[in-house]
């Protein structure tokens, strides 16, 4: 045993994996919908990447039937953000946008080469995204009116630095970045980062476990499924801001 006064580094790394990931069951306050993959293609000169192979994929860990178009939407930056704390673009999902319990909603872009995996095939500039733009998934509608404390989970940080190449993944020594690549979320996840930065965080411990597995980009939607314990209870929408006053009658 050691004494009380001594704390083993393998003890301080599995606590500070413990405060930068929240993907797994024991961290999270309660189930949410989270990415479970995010590809980003780069085009390369003479054709060999046309860079439209792009998707985002959603997974839904709870036990209910989930509204994707009334409930949520998404949130983003190009190149970061003109305030760390506000989005410049939003998009809402297509109005029968749903997601059934343990089930995936995926979004491509048009130029993806196979889309039969894809629930929503959109133009640019939905799912026209590079490795440094900010991608959010938030509770509401209205992305004018949400915060960091609205996002339930994201591709990237809120920063006001356009100088960023692309995000980095789990740190700057995995040599993994969300450009060109194939990101896919640990099988055993149960909720998005929400306002951390997860993943995604700049001063993320090196060695700690990582949620991503980076994969070679495809021309397809790869099947993704959870496993492990159950999630647990479903995490409701925080309380957030009254809705502006009805304007004055004409």
């Amino acid at each position: 045993m050691l004494p009380p006064t001594r704390i083993s580094g393998a003890a301080l790394l599995f606590g500070a994996a413990l405060l930068f990931t929240s993907g797994s069951a024991s961290s999270c306050a309660g189930a949410t919908l989270f990415f479970s993959q995010y590809q980003d293609e780069r085009a390369t000169f003479g054709g060999f990447s046309s860079g439209l192979n792009k998707f985002y994929q959603i997974y839904n860990p709870t036990d209910r039937t989930i509204n994707l178009a009334d409930e949520y939407s998404i949130a983003t930056c190009a190149n970061g953000c003109s305030n760390d704390d506000a989005f410049e673009y939003g998009y809402r999902f297509k109005p029968t946008a749903v997601i059934a319990p343990s089930g995936t909603y995926t979004l491509c872009n048009d130029g993806l080469a196979e889309t039969a995996g894809c629930d929503e095939l959109l133009k640019y500039p939905r799912v026209s995204y590079s490795g440094n733009d900010l991608l959010a998934l938030i509770w509401g509608t209205d992305h004018t009116r949400a915060s960091r404390k609205d996002v339930v989970d994201r591709i990237g940080l809120f920063t006001t630095d356009r100088r960023v190449p692309a995000w980095t993944v789990c740190g700057a020594t995995s040599r993994v970045v969300a450009a060109d690549v194939l990101l896919t979320r640990s099988a055993e996840t149960c909720c998005g980062s929400g306002e951390a930065d997860g993943a995604f965080a700049v001063d993320w411990p090196s060695g700690a476990p990582c949620e991503w597995t980076d994969r070679k980009v495809n021309g397809w939607v790869r099947p993704w499924a959870r496993a492990g314990n159950p999630c647990g209870v479903a995490l409701t929408r925080p309380p957030g801001p009254p809705a502006p006053p009805p304007p004055p009658p004409a």
